[in-house]
């Protein structure tokens, strides 16, 4: 269907539905295991985490991360992160990590996901 290709014959609409459906339902399974998406991304949520602190600093600029990346990767930051995906992150998709001074010295990172702020389980809220 992506590419306009015919679908094989003797499938109807419902079964080639299906197996959308199943294929989708197993590329995600796999990607939020805690162990696959750690090998996939630990390294990078790990510089992106170093990155944003180190310049969470009156005067710094660079407050803001993107991540435009395969799907397999969104996937695996976002289970890495604790909020995984339940489906194939469409084409273009994004993660966003902005950091925002909220008082003297003290900074949040706010993550979206297609625009969609993200809930982090471990920090209780979105920002």
């Amino acid at each position: 269907r992506l590419h306009h290709l015919p679908m094989p014959a003797g499938l109807t609409e419902e079964d080639i539905n299906l197996i959308i459906e199943a294929d989708d339902f197993a590329f995600v399974k796999e990607h939020q295991s805690r162990e696959v998406s750690a090998a996939y991304s630990q390294q990078l949520v790990n510089h992106i985490n170093t990155t944003l602190q180190s310049n969470a600093k009156p005067g710094d600029h660079l407050r803001y991360a993107l991540l435009s990346a395969h799907d397999t990767t969104i996937l695996s930051v976002m289970s890495v992160l604790g909020a995984p995906i339940t489906h194939t992150p469409p084409y273009a998709s994004d993660l966003n990590f902005l950091v925002f001074e909220t008082g003297n010295n003290h900074y949040v990172v706010r993550i979206t996901y297609n625009n969609v702020p993200v809930t982090l389980p471990a920090c209780g809220g979105t920002e």
